[in-house]
């Protein structure tokens, strides 16, 4: 889509903005379902889920224009709150752990493309859902950080080589949170963490977090913007390859006195959020837009390289109860 420039008399790239994609074809409504841009067949793969209190085990593709539903010979067991990545070493995608009527999980399981295998590591994470995940094409591996189960909130940092998990131990890393959300910046080369529910300083009470924190292969370093999110968790969060930028949609703010981080009034604001912003390596800017998806969390955000664009799907909203099942272009 293009403008014309007066001045040069040339087109310009429009600016970027959310489109509502018509598909013939769609997955249920749904939230904390599992995602991941498989670059070797050129689509979205989209894994689990759940939707009305049934555990999902589905698996969607997207080809840039409709979903279609595989039904390959082996899948996991049913979950919500898996991880996911490609991993562009092996050009397959990693799932990982997640949670079930079984309870909190740790398996591994790769897509390669036509159906699921699991892998049995020599070494694991243990259990947990809501751990954030990214690729990190500088090492050439995944990286997995916290995440919670029924015993424990984690601040563990995991990476995966394509045959087994190693757990790293940086000299600094972030507290133990779930529910936060990651991203691989491959202009900057780090991934980019932000938000999820944290303790909070001095009191150590549980609440959401609005801090942002840099992976760079071997440590983490903590960022201090100049503006920034309000604290929320469950984000959508993704790199934007057109953008060159990490492109942020909504999550949830659970409100009350114990919110930290760089906040704008997020007491006020609590509940979902529908609102765009782009890390562009240093700061946060939000992008202030005529149209925009529904305020939700817990949805699905992946750039789709092959289309160029990033796509939202489902997620939830806590003050309506609402689930959906909308697919929607960013660029």
């Amino acid at each position: 889509m293009t403008a014309c420039d007066s001045a040069n008399h040339g087109p310009v790239a429009a600016a970027p903005t959310w489109h509502l994609v018509s598909s013939t074809m769609s997955p249920p409504r749904q939230s904390g379902s599992s995602a991941a841009d498989d670059l070797s067949t050129r689509e979205v793969v989209l894994f689990g889920g759940f939707n009305n209190r049934v555990f999902l085990d589905q698996t969607w593709t997207w080809n840039g224009a409709t979903w279609a539903e595989d039904h390959p010979s082996s899948s996991p067991p049913p979950r919500e709150n898996a991880s996911m990545a490609y991993d562009e070493k092996t050009g397959t995608v990693v799932l990982f752990g997640g949670m079930n009527q079984s309870g909190d999980l740790n398996d591994t399981w790769i897509w390669n493309g036509a159906t699921w295998a699991e892998d049995h590591p020599l070494s694991s994470p243990p259990p947990r859902e809501n751990a954030s995940m990214a690729y990190d094409e500088k090492t050439g591996t995944v990286v997995l950080f916290g995440g919670g189960n029924s015993e424990s909130r984690l601040d563990d940092t995991w990476v995966w080589n394509g045959s087994t998990w190693t757990r790293l131990r940086p000299s600094v890393s972030p507290s133990f949170r779930t529910q936060a959300s990651m991203a691989y910046d491959a202009k900057e080369s780090v991934c980019v963490l932000f938000g999820g529910l944290a303790p909070q300083s001095p009191s150590g009470l549980l609440g959401d977090t609005g801090e942002t924190w840099i992976w760079n292969g071997s440590t983490w370093t903590e960022e201090h913007p100049l503006k920034s999110p309000s604290a929320r968790e469950n984000i959508q969060l993704t790199y934007d390859a057109r953008l060159n930028a990490v492109l942020l949609f909504g999550g949830l703010s659970i409100g009350g006195p114990n919110l930290s981080g760089p906040i704008n009034d997020s007491v006020k604001n609590a509940g979902d959020h529908g609102d765009t912003w782009i890390w562009n390596g240093s700061n946060w800017m939000e992008m202030h837009l005529a149209t925009a998806p529904s305020a939700r969390d817990a949805g699905v955000l992946v750039y789709d390289q092959a289309d160029g664009d990033a796509l939202l799907f489902g997620g939830s909203n806590s003050k309506t109860e609402s689930l959906f099942d909308q697919s929607w272009n960013y660029g």
